[in-house]
């Protein structure tokens, strides 16, 4: 205002008249901080201004011109000297170069202007959008982009950073941080009249700065329930489920790699209507491998994997599929299979893999994990296939339970051809408990929650080390990949690197919240006592000193000192043919003589 009022008076070639430039500037600048405060502007952050942000600060400018034209008019001799261009010039002048700055900004750290020229039009359900302040940022612009793909209106945001708390982010007021959420649901709730959605708008690689787990624990405080934005997608929304918290960031597939290991080739998949299997078989697909067969016992598994592929968006090519029903204890049918198929990669992850089950019938679980991955590991060496890959369980380390001796036994047998098959590259792969995997602790915690309640817990101590499915295939096909092309024909077990297990106490608690319930208050947590054959924890190797790291980040070699033992070897042997003729005399002999802390918990029947 001062310099506007010295140009006019500059024109006009004539000396200021009492000192009305001070007095207009002072009023004016003094119009624009308390006009400010009232529309809270000063709240707004430049680097993420919006075309709402841009429309309050023209009418701050614009009522501080109107105002001070008022006042001067109203106690400085009725504005007399006050050029009557001067509040309108500083009305605009002040605009352009205030918003230009704050463009340069938006420009100089967001990259582009898009924001800016957005209009706040959306409709839709309220929403909490919880997350960083750059992605809350890129959230709204999104959604404004694009607002009839959306079904919220982000109505204000929760960022860990203090320095944005009770500012703006593209229109949007930010309420504070975590602790923040319960009191500012039951605010807008109030206002609005119906409850917002909280919506983590977080990806899983960046989701450390911000725990989801925090987010659902304070939600559930007022029975809000959480949602997660799906990562590169604008418009959808999916419930949080139990694999969004774990408390790790999830290791992810290289995949090109595994691609080339898997392209082109023919690939045979048992137990490919599993949670492990159907997850195997989707990337297997993705690479694009010249056929794959896929074998199952269960006629329903195979017609829901058949039933996937046909409804696809681009359905494969018939040629390059086909589901086998078969027993992998069944060597006469597995046999023909192999014969006409002709494999170059075998993934072995049918088993039985309860642990309740084994301990009630174990000799079905030691013959089928161990004599129907003899069988398939023996038509692999027959057939000279590339790659054998068997699944196992951390449950094979140290077992206490039939399951995981069965598994165990049937690693020892992958590792067993160290020099006579060198055309084959075996190994087995080790990982912990798969969320949402079938009859996995996780289903029944659900179905409790559901039928409302009690949620059993075994022990209050009794820890696990969980993986997401996507994880465990990853392992899976890398550990394969890998194996084949550093020529490692001696057969090897290879695991996750895994963090901390995870309490199943707490598990169960996490699981209730996201329900939008209160822990042992909406639903009661029971102990039950450990099960046969059940430990407290799992471990994935017996010694850390006998793991080494591998090329591939997260994967561990674990060096197995039993694979060379040759009466474990021969013992196996003996093993496998007690188990073919069901002599559960001479079985029950060899795994007393192998696992002798086992048989304490139950005998062969």
């Amino acid at each position: 205002m001062f310099g506007i009022v010295r140009l006019r008076y500059f024109q006009w070639q004539n000396p200021v008249k009492v000192d009305i430039d001070l007095k207009a500037a002072l009023v004016f600048s003094a119009c624009v901080l308390v006009t400010s405060l009232v529309l809270r502007n000063h709240k707004s952050i430049w680097r993420f201004s919006a075309f709402g942000d841009m429309v309050r600060l023209f009418n701050v400018l614009a009522l501080s011109g109107l105002f001070t034209s008022i006042l001067i008019f109203m106690f400085l001799d009725r504005g007399f000297g006050l050029p009557r261009s001067a509040p309108v010039l500083a009305i605009l002048i002040s605009f352009i170069v205030l918003a230009s700055l704050r463009v340069g900004l938006a420009y100089i750290k967001n990259g582009n202007l898009k924001g800016l020229f957005l209009r706040d039009k959306l409709s839709g359900s309220t929403a909490i959008i919880v997350g960083s302040a750059p992605a809350v940022h890129k959230f709204i612009k999104d959604t404004k982009q694009s607002p009839k793909s959306s079904a919220y209106r982000p109505v204000a945001a929760i960022t860990p950073n203090q320095k944005f708390h009770k500012n703006y982010i593209g229109g949007v007021p930010v309420m504070g941080g975590l602790s923040s959420i319960s009191e500012t649901f039951e605010a807008l709730t109030l206002k609005h009249g119906t409850p917002p959605s909280i919506i983590d708008i977080e990806t899983q690689k960046t989701r450390g700065m911000f725990e989801t787990y925090e987010i659902v624990r304070e939600a559930s405080r007022v029975g809000a329930r959480v949602f997660r934005l799906e990562l590169g997608r604008n418009d959808v929304f999916t419930p949080l489920e139990i694999s969004d918290l774990i408390e790790r960031t999830p290791r992810e597939m290289q995949t090109q790699p595994v691609h080339d290991f898997l392209n082109g080739k023919r690939v045979l998949l048992t137990g490919a209507g599993g949670s492990i299997g159907s997850e195997l078989m989707r990337h297997i697909m993705r690479s694009n491998p010249k056929r794959l067969a896929m074998i199952d016992m269960s006629e329903l598994a195979l017609f829901n994997v058949r039933q996937e592929l046909l409804d696809s968006k681009a359905p494969p090519s018939p040629d390059k599929w086909k589901t086998y029903l078969g027993n992998i204890l069944d060597a006469e049918r597995m046999s023909e299979i192999f014969a006409k198929e002709k494999p170059e990669i075998v993934i072995h992850a049918a088993a039985l893999k309860h642990v309740i089950f084994g301990q009630e019938n174990p000799l079905e679980t030691l013959r089928t994990n161990i004599l129907g991955t003899q069988i398939i590991h023996d038509l692999s060496l027959e057939h000279k296939v590339q790659s054998f890959t068997l699944i196992s369980t951390d449950k094979a380390c140290k077992p206490t339970s039939f399951m995981g001796a069965s598994k165990r036994v049937a690693e020892l047998i992958v590792l067993s051809d160290k020099t006579s098959h060198k055309k084959t590259s075996s190994c087995a792969v080790r990982f912990g408990n798969v969320f949402v995997s079938t009859g996995s602790v996780v289903h029944v915690f659900q179905q409790q929650i559901e039928n409302g309640g009690p949620v059993t817990v075994t022990h209050p101590d009794v820890r696990r080390y969980f993986m997401t499915t996507k994880e465990a295939t990853a392992l899976v096909l890398q550990a394969a990949a890998y194996n084949v092309s550093v020529k490692q024909n001696a057969g090897n077990i290879y695991t996750l690197e895994m963090g901390e297990s995870v309490k199943i106490v707490d598990l169960a608690r996490k699981l209730i919240r996201l329900k939008g319930l209160i822990p042992e208050k909406d639903i009661d947590i029971v102990f039950t006592g450990l099960a046969s054959g059940e430990k407290l924890s799992e471990d994935l190797f017996e010694r850390v000193e006998q793991c080494i790291p591998t090329d591939v980040e997260g994967i561990l070699n674990y060096q197995d000192a039993d694979s060379s033992d040759v009466k474990k070897t021969r013992d196996l042997k003996s093993l496998t043919r007690a188990l073919k003729d069901r002599n559960i005399k001479t079985a029950q002999h060899h795994i007393e003589d192998l696992f002798p802390e086992l048989c304490k918990n139950g005998n062969l029947h």
